[in-house]
């Protein structure tokens, strides 16, 4: 009887899985540094009073100190969806990717990144701001939308679907053998 015996894992995914963990290193280093930006204009001290010299300075700094925690929380979503892709990614290399642990990891994945865009919209407008890549300022309007992040949440819903069908086709293909 002939037993198969997982297969090594390429080179090409061993790339990705050593880029997803410099991502998360990243991620986590961005969470860090969004928590500390933000306690840093709660308190008095001298880089919160230089950083604010040219501005309405009670303002920028109650605003400032929202979005390094809304950035904090953001980024702790995005280390755990990048968490759920390097464990659907092992699950790639060992050959076995349609198991209904995929499927829940990418449903999981979907509507964590769905209610963290909603969260990070409704923060932003009830904070006031609006982030562009350059600045922070008051918004005009009230609502921040990422279009692609909605993009990427249909794409992940739709992939998750894939997943369900894939591993239903291999049950029929294994009751019919």
């Amino acid at each position: 009887m002939d037993v198969a015996t997982p297969s090594k894992p390429k080179v090409a995914s061993r790339g990705l899985m050593l880029f997803l963990r410099v991502v998360q290193a990243f991620i986590a280093l961005g969470a860090f540094a969004s928590l500390l930006i933000g306690f840093t204009f709660l308190f008095d001290n001298p880089v919160r009073a230089q950083v604010l010299a040219d501005t309405d300075g009670e303002w920028m700094a109650r605003r400032l100190f929202l979005l390094g925690l809304i950035g904090a929380v953001v980024a702790a979503a995005w280390f755990y969806i990048v968490t759920m892709i390097i464990r659907l990614v092992r699950t790639v290399q060992h050959g076995d990717p349609f198991v209904e642990a995929n499927i829940t990891r990418l449903r999981t994945m979907w509507i964590v990144l769905a209610l963290t865009e909603v969260f990070r919209i409704i923060a932003h407008a009830a904070a006031g701001i609006s982030v562009s890549s350059n600045t922070v300022s008051q918004a005009e309007t009230g609502f921040d939308i990422q279009l692609s992040t909605i993009f990427l949440v249909v794409i992940i819903a739709a992939l998750s679907e894939a997943f369900r069908l894939g591993v239903e086709m291999r049950r029929d293909a294994e009751l019919t053998i």
